[in-house]
C-alpha cells in the first residue's frame, strides 16, 4: 500500500528509484538474516529448504561479526562525512553509544519477554533513533558535496 501510494504521489523516475532501494534493502536484510538465524528463513512461504546459518548461537561469534561490521560502518561514515558543527561531532557519537549499548543488551539479556511491552519499546527506541539520525545528518555533510 505504501508503495502504491509513493507511485501515486512520486514523479516516475522517484518512484522507481525508492521501489529500487526498498527491494535492494530488503534483499540484503534478508542475507543477512540467513547468516543471523537459526535454519528458519524460506525463499518464499512454504518453500523448502529453510536457511539460516545461525551465527546468533554463539554469543562471542555474534560479537565478532555483528561488531566487526558495526565497526567498519562507523569508519566508512566518519571518513565520508564532515561535522557542521559541535551538535554534528556530539549528536554522532552520543547516539552511537546510545545504539551500541542497545545492541550488547539485547545480546546479554535479551528482549522484554513481554510482547505488547517489548513492541512499545521497540517502537519508542526506534523513533527516537530516527530522530537522532534525522538530526545528526542535518549537523554532518558528505565531504564530497559542497557546504
Amino acid at each position: 500500500m505504501g508503495l502504491a501510494f509513493c507511485g501515486w504521489i512520486l514523479p516516475v523516475e522517484a518512484f522507481q528509484a525508492w521501489r529500487a532501494a526498498f527491494v535492494l534493502g530488503g534483499m540484503s536484510h534478508w542475507v543477512l538474516d540467513v547468516i543471523g538465524h537459526r535454519p528458519d528463513m524460506a525463499l518464499a512461504p512454504g518453500v523448502k529448504p529453510l536457511l539460516g546459518m545461525g551465527l546468533w548461537n554463539s554469543i562471542p561469534a555474534t560479537v565478532l561479526v555483528e561488531g566487526g561490521a558495526w565497526l567498519a560502518a562507523i569508519a566508512l561514515y566518519v571518513r565520508a562525512t564532515k561535522r557542521t558543527n559541535w551538535s554534528g561531532l556530539l549528536a554522532f557519537w552520543l547516539g552511537t553509544a546510545m545504539l551500541t549499548i542497545s545492541w550488547l543488551g539485547n545480546i546479554t539479556a535479551g528482549i522484554d519477554p513481554n510482547p505488547a511491552r517489548a513492541g512499545v519499546n521497540g517502537l519508542v527506541f526506534f523513533s527516537l533513533m530516527i530522530a537522532w539520525a534525522y538530526w545528526m545528518n542535518r549537523a554532518r555533510y558528505f565531504k564530497t558535496s559542497s557546504m
